[in-house]
């Protein structure tokens, strides 16, 4: 949906990583050495540096390592339910444990919310395929837990980015429309799942280049994280 299409707009949702803090580095980090540690228990004839985390950014780290293990046979071929979920749990410690040592915050991200939450012009949703544990602690860090009007995690759907849930997810919960709501995404997955539940979409550069946003076919230009991405939005005020 174009955001000239829009109808009363009263609710933006905000993704996470590569939005509100900057993560990609470690979670990319976070798969490989996981993997790395997961490699020297295989066969040797068997590598896995071959994860590129622009392929699965916005999925949740249980879809991505799963579909990543079974594109090379691992998963339900030789490794088991349990062996995964190990690894599961030890990308998402590692993760956790670079973001707790120096939290990657946004520049000017607590500017943005604080003014959006004074102005009282829209609600403010996060929704997010982070781990519940990720996005509390960005809540406690980042001390923005009072602009939200609802907070959506990994724990909240069944379904990962590109999936539509989330989004429909935080479209009943606010109990509004489609053409009342704006999402920010970084990623090609969640910018899919906001197209896929008719949202429109604010894209920002950082995860993915201009150019990889306009190759995958997403249309609006994208731009980069602060007040200017908003300086055109239509209020259910002003309509």
């Amino acid at each position: 949906m174009n955001i000239n299409n829009l109808n009363n707009l009263n609710t933006i949702i905000f993704d996470l990583d590569g939005v509100l803090w900057n993560t990609s580095t470690i979670h990319d980090l976070a798969f490989k050495q996981t993997l790395k540690e997961l490699e020297l228990t295989l066969e040797r004839s068997q590598t896995l540096n071959d994860f590129i985390y622009t392929n699965y950014a916005g999925m949740s780290t249980e879809e991505a390592m799963i579909l990543y293990l079974k594109n090379k046979k691992l998963y339900p071929d030789i490794l088991s339910l349990e062996q995964v979920n190990k690894l599961i749990k030890r990308k998402r410690e590692l993760a956790l444990d670079m973001i707790k040592k120096d939290p990657p915050l946004s520049f000017g991200y607590y500017e943005l919310l604080s003014q959006l939450a004074l102005e009282k012009k829209y609600n403010l949703v996060l929704a997010s395929s982070a781990s519940e544990q990720s996005v509390d602690y960005f809540l406690k860090v980042s001390k923005c837990q009072p602009f939200f009007k609802l907070v959506l995690s990994s724990k909240d759907v069944t379904r990962a980015k590109p999936d539509p849930e989330i989004y429909l997810t935080a479209l009943k919960k606010m109990q509004i429309k489609n053409t009342q709501a704006i999402v920010i995404e970084d990623a090609i997955n969640g910018i899919k799942a906001a197209i896929n539940a008719g949202l429109a979409v604010i894209a920002i550069e950082g995860t993915h280049s201009r150019k990889e946003l306009e190759e995958a076919g997403f249309k609006e230009v994208p731009c980069s994280f602060g007040f200017e991405m908003l300086k055109n939005l239509p209020t259910a005020a002003s309509q």
